[in-house]
């Protein structure tokens, strides 16, 4: 018996069968209750593999793997599972391995496998048509560096992403997904319990997909590194099918298109740089756009550093170029997407996913709410395609506000809401204008710094795809000091002094208007090819050129109509004025003084949301006064205080 690394499956609780297939093969019962649930859910991983692609399933006898709580929640030992094999294999009914003590540390990286087994045809034959049952997956699953399966951590953001998917798996439950009648059938092959998909290479060759369909949709969110802010993708069944035919099912009777973010990876880690990607970070000069794309996100998946990354992309299986041409390959690549060159070779993989899943997360959701039936693939979603518009402007907005929250240049202020189901800019409207409060008499002054007001750039006159909603920029506000001052951006109300300023109109002036280019692409939209006489990260607006004073007379050309909210300070005091640390720091203070740890990406959008609030999140708060005992003198502090 030959058994190769990699060409086995892993030994998991998903089917069982029932308990009068024990009989039915003539095996002894287990004693428990549990050690029955282990036993059949062994007859039934063999049988449904023989059903399939026939490899062996491979489980350890190490009792240092199994302390690791890899079946947590299920019966599943290691002693359960080793009687359970051994009684099949002496009954005649699976092939059994057994690899010796310390196979791990073998010289030979080929030959570290675990003991496995596989059905042997009798173990088929004599269940007949015995049905065998899907067992409920847990909604999220833990692995380590390795890869195994750990124990989930019990904290209470691993109970929020453990309610995020059962609450999807809930609504998933009323999902009918099967494939269309009228599809070609030399493209598909069924089997008792298993889907099988035709897939043809651009070379010609054939291959084919097998997947298991339970018969509800359901995903399970699958975590890495032993960290909840790695990996964290969503899996379900249809994703083990060529793209292809997955174009080939239909959801709830209706005919499904599948629509992906463009280039997200790089686009994620320009946002973290504060850079708006413009241009297709895969079309390098000289090598075709397929290896550009292979290099950047190979790249980035690998660690090592450009020779890393160059060698992760030689290990491709389908490969085919020389280590010359792929050095020069990566080199071009860096060379292309300068400012996020550092991130090739850093193993930066891992926390895309896990951005890119929340990202998947909040477009389900917001598809749920719009009552439009979506299933996940990764970056991209399979929906009806009646509803093709619908979900392309969600995943517009969520993308939107992933870049506002991971990009270090950018004021939780001015993120402003890209609404599927909102009126559009009407041009021919008259031009709304921003108020803001006059001085309050002759005592009122203006300092030579005063804090920026967030409002929109002017609409650009242009085709229709250029009146969404264009950039943000700061222009300069007057701050109204004396009694009854009114801040600007201040709500009529906000303060207990009364209001003796007038309010007024004052218009934002910018230097430079945005091009058409500018405005935030769709989520499969082109994008424009780069500047070649300046850098394409290059600021595009010149320096303000609102005067101090504006004329409160004339009216401002920079607010659009609906479809902009602009986010306004509601209190009665002056702004705290923080500057973000870069890179941020994995630790801030809560306005209550209490210590928050975490990864900085997740911790960044709080300080924001504290700043906001008049918070310094990064200034460590005072030592509390000591305690003093009732009735001691002040200087007497008691023991243990």
């Amino acid at each position: 018996m030959q058994l190769q690394r990699g060409a086995d499956a892993p030994f998991s609780f998903r089917y069982a069968a029932p308990e009068a297939a024990i009989e039915a093969l003539g095996l002894e019962p287990g004693r428990t209750k549990a050690d029955r649930a282990v036993q059949a859910a062994v007859i039934a991983a063999a049988a449904i593999e023989h059903d399939g692609e026939g490899r062996w399933i491979s489980y350890s006898r190490s009792h240092d793997w199994w302390a690791a709580g890899r079946y947590e929640g299920t019966p599943v030992t290691m002693k359960r599972v080793i009687n359970a094999v051994e009684g099949l294999a002496r009954a005649g009914l699976v092939e059994s391995f057994v690899q010796m003590p310390g196979a791990h540390l073998l010289s030979n990286e080929a030959e570290r496998v675990q003991s496995a087994f596989r059905a042997w045809p009798a173990l088929v034959n004599r269940l007949g048509g015995l049905r065998l049952d899907p067992v409920k997956r847990p909604p999220v699953i833990m692995k380590d560096e390795a890869g195994n399966r750990i124990a989930f951590p019990r904290t209470e953001r691993g109970a929020r992403a453990t309610r995020e998917v059962e609450d999807l798996n809930t609504w998933f439950a009323g999902f009918d997904v099967e494939v269309d009648p009228g599809a070609d059938p030399a493209n598909w092959k069924r089997t008792a319990y298993h889907l099988h998909g035709r897939k043809v290479r651009k070379d010609g060759s054939e291959t084919w997909a097998c997947t298991v369909p339970t018969p509800v949709p359901q995903v399970v969110r699958i975590f890495g590194r032993g960290r909840l802010d790695r990996h964290g993708r969503l899996y379900g069944w249809w994703q083990g099918l060529p793209k292809d035919r997955r174009g080939e099912l239909l959801l709830n009777g209706e005919v499904l298109i599948e629509e992906d973010f463009a280039s997200l990876h790089p686009t994620l880690l320009y946002a973290m740089k504060g850079i708006r990607l413009d241009f297709d970070p895969y079309d390098v000069w000289g090598f075709p756009r397929q290896h550009g794309k292979w290099a950047l996100n190979i790249g980035v998946n690998a660690d090592g550093g450009l020779k890393g990354a160059v060698d992760a992309l030689m290990a491709k299986p389908d490969w085919t170029e020389s280590w010359t041409y792929t050095r020069k390959l990566v080199d071009e690549v860096a060379k292309r997407n300068e400012p996020i060159r550092e991130f090739l070779g850093s193993d930066a993989g891992v926390r895309l996913m896990a951005i890119d899943s929340r990202m998947a997360l909040d477009v389900l959701k917001a598809c749920r709410k719009a009552d439009i039936p979506a299933l996940p693939v990764h970056d991209s979603f399979m929906a009806p395609g009646g509803k093709a518009g619908q979900v392309r402007a969600i995943m517009g907005e969520v993308l939107d506000k992933t870049r506002v929250t991971i990009s270090p240049k950018t004021s939780v202020s001015s993120a402003l809401p890209f609404l599927h189901n909102a009126p559009l800019v009407d041009p021919s409207l008259s031009r709304p204008s921003v108020e803001v409060a006059a001085p309050a008499g002759e005592g009122s002054s203006v300092p030579p710094a005063s804090p920026p007001v967030l409002v929109p750039a002017p609409v650009v006159e242009g085709p229709p795809a250029a009146l969404a909603v264009s950039r943000p920029v700061l222009v300069p506000a007057p701050l109204i000091e004396g009694p009854g001052a009114v801040l600007p951006g201040s709500y009529e109300g906000s303060t207990a002094l009364p209001r003796v300023s007038t309010p007024s109109l004052a218009p934002a002036v910018l230097a430079a208007a945005w091009s058409p280019q500018d405005v935030p692409p769709g989520p499969s939209s082109s994008v424009s090819a780069p500047d070649l006489h300046r850098s394409s990260w290059e600021r595009r607006t010149a320096p303000s050129t609102s005067p101090p004073f504006p004329d409160p007379f004339t009216r401002s050309l920079a607010v659009p109509d609906r479809p902009c909210a602009m986010r306004l300070d509601m209190t009665a005091s002056r702004p705290v004025v923080v500057t973000i640390p870069d890179p941020h720091p994995h630790r801030i203070w809560d306005v209550d003084g209490s210590e928050v740890r975490g990864a900085p990406v997740m911790l960044r959008p709080m300080a924001e949301d504290l700043i906001a609030q008049g918070h310094d999140p990064y200034a460590r708060p005072a030592a509390p006064p000591p305690k003093v005992a009732p009735g001691l003198p002040s200087g007497i502090v008691p023991r243990g205080a």
